[in-house]
């Protein structure tokens, strides 16, 4: 089962990113840019509150179909720059629960983690290299949007 895999190219990312006056010739990605180019795609971010203890991390809204997480890192010379992580929710074969994926371009493959090693692993990213978790999010269709809204101001 490939989870992973490119879903944009470089050269759309960077499309993106020179849109959004994000543009880094190291190859990242500001939040901005990855924004854009998933709202072609039918999705959004909304980003958990770091306020927030780690516990009300919750994923099973079915709407939510993964997780996004920057994190801080340190490159040569003492610079630092930015990284992504995901978390992907994959429905079982009975749809009645769900199972998760770390997923990491650096590695070789995802790996299969439960919600409580979820949350712990991205609260020692929040402690340790100053992570910012988003959830990525399944928008419904624009049509629906205007549809509904339409409805509501007929009544």
């Amino acid at each position: 089962m490939q989870l992973g895999g490119p879903v944009f190219t470089v050269g759309e990312l960077d499309t993106y990113a020179k849109a959004t006056g994000t543009h880094s010739m190291l190859g990242y990605y500001d939040v901005s840019a990855i924004e854009m180019a998933i709202q072609g795609k039918g999705y959004e971010l909304r980003w958990f509150d770091a306020r927030r203890p780690i516990e009300e991390l919750d994923l099973n809204p079915t709407e939510i179909v993964g997780l996004l997480i920057n994190i801080s890192q340190s490159t040569l010379f003492f610079f630092t720059s930015r990284h992504w992580l995901g978390v992907k929710k994959v429905p079982t074969e009975d749809g009645a629960s769900f199972d998760l994926y770390w997923m990491d371009s650096k590695a070789k493959k995802e790996q299969k983690i439960d919600l409580e090693t979820c949350r712990t692993q991205c609260e020692a990213l929040r402690t340790s290299k100053s992570a910012q978790l988003l959830f990525l999010v399944k928008t419904p269709p624009t049509e629906v949007i205007e549809e509904t809204a339409r409805e509501g101001a007929l009544k």
